[in-house]
């Protein structure tokens, strides 16, 4: 319960952020950039690549931009976290009642998890009316598509806690957008074939597609669901990485947090 009351009052916080109106506004611009490439907004003198492919470009450019915008607002908010609550002493109010820190921690980062996956569900009710209704045609799986994503933003959000503790809160998101591009790069020739034409991965990329956190599957396997994108896809080992960092992650943040003194 005292977890569920810090968590709606970080929520409300969020919503006061004009950062979060921002992302959303962007988000939104790439969505109707996305639905340019449809074949309603093409003329016959332009069809230079068939309807199927021109649909499926709008969804890739759609689905993508969504989860894009969706993981910066979610580092945005997660370098914030704890540092701006330190400033403010609320962190010390906080902690002064018979609240646990184990208790605090959890509710400020579920506030995040909130309002990120909020962003992510109004991004996607948009994406539903443009591809899905104006073009009618509806696939269900759309859904579980971007449910999956949620838990790309609940591990994101712990790796940028993470990260805050040891680097500027003003380079923490950057440094996390630049291991989720980095995971993104790196586990496209497990999925596209024609990849591997142009470039082979080294022993090195090897390793490091195998021990970082896996973004880079889980986004791939959430486009898989709406046939955008992937063609082959390991579920158990992708929720595998998933949770031992999601664990390790938080228990790290845990551990931090109580050697710190307010």
């Amino acid at each position: 319960m005292k977890v569920w009351t810090i968590a709606k009052l970080g929520f409300k916080e969020c919503l006061r952020y004009r950062i979060f109106y921002f992302i959303l506004i962007m988000a939104v611009f790439f969505i109707f950039l996305g639905k340019s490439c449809t074949p309603q907004m093409s003329t016959q003198n332009s069809m230079i690549i068939d309807l199927k492919t021109q649909q499926d470009l709008a969804m890739k450019v759609g689905f993508h931009s969504i989860i894009f915008w969706s993981v910066m607002l979610c580092g945005l908010l997660s370098s914030n976290l704890l540092s701006k609550e330190e400033e403010d002493g609320t962190v010390a109010m906080t902690l002064s009642r018979p609240v646990s820190r184990a208790q605090f921690l959890a509710g400020k980062i579920l506030s995040v998890i909130m309002i990120s996956t909020f962003n992510l569900i109004l991004l996607s009710g948009v994406f539903l009316f443009l591809f899905y209704v104006e073009m009618k045609q509806f696939n269900p799986f759309i859904l579980l598509s971007f449910l999956t994503m949620v838990i790309a933003l609940i591990l994101y959000t712990l790796m940028t806690i993470v990260l805050s503790f040891f680097i500027p809160r003003i380079a923490a998101p950057l440094v996390s957008m630049c291991i989720y591009l980095f995971t993104l790069w790196i586990a496209l020739p497990a999925y596209f074939d024609s990849i591997k034409y142009l470039w082979i991965p080294s022993s090195r990329i090897e390793m490091f597609y195998k021990y970082l956190p896996k973004f880079g599957d889980i986004q791939f396997l959430g486009a898989s669901f709406i046939g955008v994108s992937v063609k082959n896809y390991d579920i158990i080992s992708v929720c595998i990485n998933a949770l031992f960092y999601i664990f390790f992650f938080w228990f790290l943040i845990l551990f931090l947090f109580k050697k710190r003194s307010f």
